[in-house]
């Protein structure tokens, strides 16, 4: 059984537009948002990089957020945070992972 009904969701477009703008107005830290997929279905995930010198086990860069959602416009949320600068190593503006080598 599913935590979530499946209900109308947003386009891809509406919904990184909502997310960025929850993150720019929670965070000074760097964050993106991309779109996959878990052993639950289609989700959307929102990084946030954690503070320079913090490892996972240290202080949360979404302590003190108002605003969690589990499900944002008909969509499941994941919030993962990262290390600080792994989104400009990894991921483009638009969320999508960078080509770092042909192979």
């Amino acid at each position: 059984m599913t935590k979530f009904r499946n209900s109308d969701k947003a386009t891809k477009k509406e919904v990184r537009e909502g997310l960025m703008s929850l993150a720019a107005d929670s965070t000074p830290n760097r964050f993106n948002v991309k779109f996959d997929s878990d052993g639950s279905g289609a989700c959307v995930i929102l990084m946030v990089e954690r503070d320079a010198g913090e490892d996972s086990n240290g202080r949360s860069p979404y302590t003190g957020w108002e605003r969690m959602p589990a499900k944002f416009m008909g969509w499941r949320v994941v919030f993962m945070h990262v290390p600080n600068k792994y989104i400009d190593v990894f991921y483009d503006a638009d969320g999508n992972y960078k080509v770092t080598a042909d192979t």
